[in-house]
């Protein structure tokens, strides 16, 4: 019985622990040294302290590293960890094992911190070991700095919690998202935890994320289909985040190492290119002193701009300049070359390389298109003026593409009612008495009810997202106005008129809820109102001579243009209805100083998108 003992504690622990679960990932070692393999992932609970590494699935034995030898580690398409060596918090904060006071003690530790989200400005890590989870955030390639939280009991056992850590975030915000009240009055309430702080920080780094369906490729050819994170900025991104499903909490992060390439469905499509790329700046004022045409090597997502049956365009994106690249069918794309640079007498000299390049495809697959040949020598270095040249080359009549580009213009029409209060003042009315001139204010109003239309155009500068973008709505109002108008001191008669009114309002829409089938936006802008009348008349019970010299008659005229300061809001569903209601402050619609017509009006509409 004591043999069978022995041999069950000897021998089952050595099965459990040899269990392994290796990934392909890379170290990267403390002198700079990348070194590629397998990692032994154990989905931890808490962060590893070392990590095991084969760089061949069939060595016996496996290296072990530690924070103190290596830089940080990434198991490609499942998480990436980097080593953080300083100060950490000491104390315990989670419910109910809390210190009975205050514990702001820190220790001296290296240790592994798992990145969240690294998409702009700010990174956010998370470390957890058997104390507490810890949160830090690193500004661009800064040394992370902790948040502070900490909660403790007091003397009658009641938690006391200290969150220091929303001020720090608030500081940030300052930084990065300056002006932005509304993600102030959201730091308040944050919570310390993943998602919560994940969507914070990518807020402040003007990421709006939202899933959608995709596919991924992988360098082994695996085709992983899931939810891709799509974010509003006009940076190609340096790394997709994926997740199987759309609620799931864990999520894939993808390199453009780590796979060929991704599609979201009905947006875009990126493949990956790993070369040589120019790293010169090639736009105007910020321009080298001389001829650059230094490259780097470089591993980068290239996004599809066309494609046909010759060629296939792409463009990138960074923080110096936006390439263009070309790739024949099966090949590797090729750079297309412009560079800009200033003389010693601050001249601007061009080198449009690039027109050279389009000649030769030209030639290659269109030689009978002279008039193309021609329209390459004065081609800008732009998208619209790229893409159109390498569909005629592709004979892309129709503008074929392999996936629907989106178009930056969405068309509407649309209707609703305007409850429109036009009110007539005058602060100083005056008639003449014996003894003297009296003086006193006369207010009245008419309201209508009439039917208003719409119809205007979208210029989206992100369509794929939809964030922030501009509008001009075109509008057909009517007003219908009868109002008490003073004729005498004592007597009153009906002022009438009908006012027709088209009216052009450039404005400015913010998506504060983002949602592809679900949208939730403010606006404001400048309304420009044209507006005719029919004749006005005053009729009424006041039957006295327009001799009388007690008897006032209107001397001002109608504003045939004035302009409105209208406040919108409302919700898009499933990108083709629009609902908003519509708030027009009073506005003036006679010249007039001391006798005053306005306009004040709320409108209900409903609008349609011709397009999405």
């Amino acid at each position: 019985m004591k043999l069978l003992y022995f041999t069950f504690f000897a021998i089952v622990p050595s099965i459990l622990f040899a269990q392994t679960n290796y990934h392909p990932g890379y170290v990267l070692k403390n002198n700079g040294d990348t070194v590629k393999g397998y990692i032994d992932q154990r989905e931890w609970q808490e962060s590893p302290t070392t990590i095991d590494f084969k760089t061949s699935m069939d060595d016996k034995e496996h290296l072990q590293f530690d924070p103190s030898n290596v830089k940080g580690f990434q198991i490609t398409g499942i998480e990436t960890y980097i080593t953080y060596t300083g100060l950490i918090s000491n104390d315990r904060n989670r419910l109910p094992d809390l210190p009975n006071r205050l514990d702001t003690s820190k220790i001296q530790a290296s240790v592994f911190l798992r990145r969240l989200t690294a998409r702009g400005y700010l990174s956010l890590y998370s470390q957890s070991d058997s104390r507490k989870t810890r949160y830090f955030v690193a500004e661009g390639n800064a040394v992370p700095v902790e948040l502070k939280y900490n909660q403790y009991y007091t003397d009658n056992h009641d938690a006391i919690e200290r969150a220091f850590y929303r001020g720090q975030l608030i500081y940030y915000i300052d930084k990065y998202a300056s002006g932005d009240q509304k993600l102030m009055d959201e730091a308040s309430h944050v919570a310390l935890e993943d998602d919560q702080l994940e969507q914070f920080i990518d807020k402040i780094n003007g990421n709006t994320r939202s899933a959608t369906i995709g596919t991924v490729v992988k360098n082994n050819g695996e085709i992983l289909k899931g939810f891709i994170d799509r974010t509003d900025r006009e940076l190609t991104p340096t790394s997709i985040a994926v997740r199987l499903n759309k609620d799931d909490k864990n999520v894939l992060q993808f390199a453009p190492e780590n796979i060929k390439s991704f599609e979201i469905e009905g947006f875009e499509k990126y493949i990956t290119y790993s070369g040589l790329i120019s790293n010169d700046k090639n736009t105007t004022p910020d321009l080298p002193n001389s001829l650059d045409t230094n490259k780097i090597q470089a591993t980068i997502f290239l996004r599809q701009i066309s494609t046909g049956s010759h060629l296939s365009l792409y463009a990138q994106t960074d923080e110096r300049k936006t390439r263009y690249f070309i790739a024949e069918n099966g090949a590797t794309p090729v750079e297309l070359k412009y560079n800009q640079y200033y003389t010693d007498h601050h001249d601007v000299i061009e080198k449009s390389s690039y027109r050279g390049q389009l000649t030769y495809y030209i030639y290659k697959y269109a030689a009978a298109n002279k008039k193309l040949a021609r329209e390459a020598g004065g081609v800008a270095f732009e998208i619209d003026q790229l893409k159109d040249i390498i569909d005629e080359i592709n004979g892309n009549s129709n503008d074929r593409n392999m996936i629907n580009k989106p178009s930056k213009l969405r068309f509407y029409i649309g209707g609703g009612l305007a409850y429109t209060k036009t009110q007539y003042s005058n602060p100083s009315f005056s008639v003449s008495t014996q003894t003297g001139m009296l003086y006193y204010a006369f207010q009245s109003h008419s309201i209508s009810v009439l039917p208003q239309i719409n119809a205007g155009v979208d210029i989206l500068n992100n369509p794929n997202v939809q964030q922030l973008f501009f509008r001009v709505n075109t509008s057909l109002s009517f007003a219908s106005v009868s109002t008490a108008y003073p004729v005498t001191n004592t007597q009153n008669d009906d002022l009438s008129f009908d006012q027709f009114t088209f009216g052009i309002t450039p404005q400015i829409i913010y998506n504060v809820y983002n949602k592809d089938n679900f949208k939730i936006y403010i606006d404001g802008g400048v309304a420009l109102n044209f507006s005719s009348y029919s004749s006005m008349t005053l009729s009424g019970q006041a039957n006295i001579s327009a001799n009388d010299p007690n008897v006032h008659l209107p001397s001002f005229s109608l504003s045939h243009f004035w302009v409105g300061i209208p406040l919108q809001t409302g919700v898009v569903i499933n990108k083709k209805w629009e609902a908003s209601f519509t708030f027009t402050p009073p506005t003036k619609i006679v010249p007039t100083t001391f006798e005053k017509i306005t306009n004040e009006s709320f409108a209900l509409g409903i609008k349609f998108f011709l397009s999405r």
